[in-house]
């Protein structure tokens, strides 16, 4: 019988990872950790980021921005927008393997390095895409 409990508390840690606990800050301008959940509110702005299986291989990190309660979009021009937290760049979405995207990585809303690199990663998932089109012929 013990060992039945372990294999399905093992099984169970499998299919559902243990999660820390969130980060919950509400002041203007608190530095974000990236290595941990958390959500972050600086008058109508609110970011929040996910991370999915921390510390494998397979390590996601996903953040999303809202502001006056509605989910802030990635701009066409690829551009980072001013929060209170500083540039926040877009880095596409997650993917999935049944989609052909990859599901580990760092995804969503980020702190943007600088204004080129911040473009460039918001390029990054399309010219993958090109990228792979061409050389799967």
């Amino acid at each position: 019988m013990p060992h039945c409990l372990i294999l399905l508390i093992l099984v169970c840690g499998m299919l559902a990872p243990i999660q820390a606990a969130e980060t919950v800050v509400t002041a203007k301008s608190e530095a974000i950790d990236l290595t941990r959940d958390g959500s972050y509110t600086s008058g109508a702005w609110t970011y929040r980021l996910r991370v999915y299986n921390p510390g494998t291989r397979s390590q996601a990190t996903v953040g999303s921005m809202v502001r006056d309660g509605l989910e802030v979009k990635p701009p066409a021009d690829g551009k980072p927008v001013e929060t209170p937290w500083g540039a926040m760049a877009w880095h596409g979405e997650r993917g999935t393997l049944e989609t052909g995207g990859k599901p580990w990585g760092d995804f969503g809303w980020r702190p943007a390095v600088n204004a080129k690199q911040a473009e460039l990663d918001a390029t990054r998932g399309v010219m993958l895409e090109n990228i792979e089109k061409t050389t799967d012929r």
